[in-house]
């Protein structure tokens, strides 16, 4: 990568460095901007270019070593670099294969990384208390790791099959207000800035973390593929007040790494009294920003964009429903009118009386209205000009004594529905 953000003991000087190699020699620069270092990119080039080298020397070809003697810790200095490399997970991945190599020996050779192999390594991590979920990132670690091995020829034999486990869908634990503000109270900056943006934007610890400065702008914050878990580029907007906090973090070289972080959360954890609480980590922020979004009547497609998520099945779980939800849905349903007796007869629904003089149930039709007629209903009886598929004129005198039918609109047929008084009827389907 020839352009690539500046750091000094380890800590973000908000410019930018410029390397450039051709033919084996290596030009280095830096700049105050990321418009200055592609400039700066482009001038190297073109002087790397114009200089007369000579041809590279020809290597003598690498003697090949024999498979069965390169053991696991060889195979893992030999992935530096190129797996995971220019991943926002390189680091976490690295150390997951660190602890992997401890548990099954770095001196095991890499063919003897079997299905025992395996399954040492998953007791060993059951014996530690890890989750499921963190088993198969385990196990997701040492196929990607094997299967690098493969491709490279450092591995002959066939690559073991996984166990993988059944992961439960946790409670996702978000934070109240009350606790927000006992985070801000308690957490030293620039560590309660880190929290208050995280909060507001759902940034994961290791997108916020690695922000550089062409990352920002005054309504944005871009996060490139390379950087993000699901490799996929998405934006955030932010307001202009996040924008000036974080611009302040990623500039000025403040913005603090993982382990930094993750103790100050800790000592703020044991002070709030929620060491017991292994679901208050800061990733509890993200699903903060979510719950809080879903409140707030955001589309879950639109949140799916926002998260970064790569199916629609994992924004789903941010679809739940509190007590105070079930509650409001309970009081809504003690709204609708509750039977006096129980039907009878065959009735179509209750509260809903029999036609007088008439023994047979009322039948309903799924009919296409424009207007409800009033509640009212004919009695079984064929009307003047009204067989089927006539039209004809219906007298008030003609009509029984109507009776209200509080369940709403019911008829036998249609056609035999008519407001009191003269009007047509029209033929069965469609009431105007």
């Amino acid at each position: 990568m020839p352009i690539y953000p500046d750091r000094k003991n380890g800590k973000l000087t908000g410019r930018f460095r410029v390397e450039v190699t051709v033919n084996g020699k290596r030009l280095r620069r830096r700049a105050n901007g990321m418009r200055e270092a592609r400039t700066l990119e482009a001038e190297l080039l073109g002087e790397l270019q114009d200089c007369t080298l000579p041809p590279p020397t020809a290597h003598p070809e690498a003697p090949r070593i024999n498979p069965e003697a390169i053991t696991v810790g060889h195979a893992l200095d030999r992935a530096r670099g190129i797996l995971w490399a220019g991943q926002a997970t390189e680091a976490r991945s690295y150390r997951k294969l660190e602890r992997i190599a401890s548990i099954v020996g770095e001196t095991l050779p890499i063919d003897g990384f079997d299905v025992n192999a395996v399954d040492r390594l998953t007791v060993t991590l059951r014996n530690e208390g890890c989750s499921d979920a963190t088993l198969n990132r385990y196990l997701s670690c040492v196929s990607t790791f094997l299967r690098f091995c493969k491709r490279r020829g450092i591995r002959k034999a066939d690559l073991p099959s996984m166990e993988w486990r059944d992961e439960d869908e946790n409670r996702i634990r978000w934070l109240s207000y009350d606790e927000e503000a006992s985070l801000m109270e308690l957490l030293p900056s620039p560590f309660d800035a880190v929290v208050y943006v995280a909060i507001r934007t759902g940034l994961r610890a290791s997108e916020l973390l690695s922000l550089t400065p062409d990352q920002l702008e005054p309504r944005w914050v871009h996060l490139w593929g390379t950087g993000t878990k699901s490799g996929r580029t998405r934006s955030v907007p932010i307001t202009e007040g996040l924008y000036d906090l974080l611009a302040s973090l990623v500039t000025t070289g403040t913005m603090p790494d993982y382990w930094q972080l993750r103790n100050e959360w800790d000592k703020a954890r044991k002070a709030m009294g929620l060491m017991q609480d292994k679901t208050f980590v800061f990733h509890a922020c993200r699903h903060t920003y979510a719950t809080r979004a879903v409140r707030a009547g955001v589309s879950l497609r639109v949140l799916q964009q926002l998260m970064g998520h790569r199916t629609i099945q994992t924004t789903l779980r941010y679809a739940h429903v509190e007590d105070r939800t079930l509650s409001e849905a309970a009081r809504k349903m003690t709204a609708f009118p509750a039977p006096d007796t129980l039907p009878k007869g065959g009735a179509n629904r209750p509260n809903c009386p029999t036609p007088t003089g008439s023994g047979k149930p009322l039948r309903r039709f799924a009919l296409s209205i424009r207007s409800c007629p009033p509640r009212n209903y004919l009695p079984d009886r064929k009307l003047p000009g009204s067989g089927r598929g006539r039209g004809g004129m219906v007298d008030a005198g003609d009509l029984k004594s109507l009776e209200p039918c509080s369940c709403g609109f019911e008829s036998r047929r249609p056609h035999q529905l008519a407001r009191i008084g003269h009007v047509p009827l029209l033929s069965p389907g469609v009431i105007s």
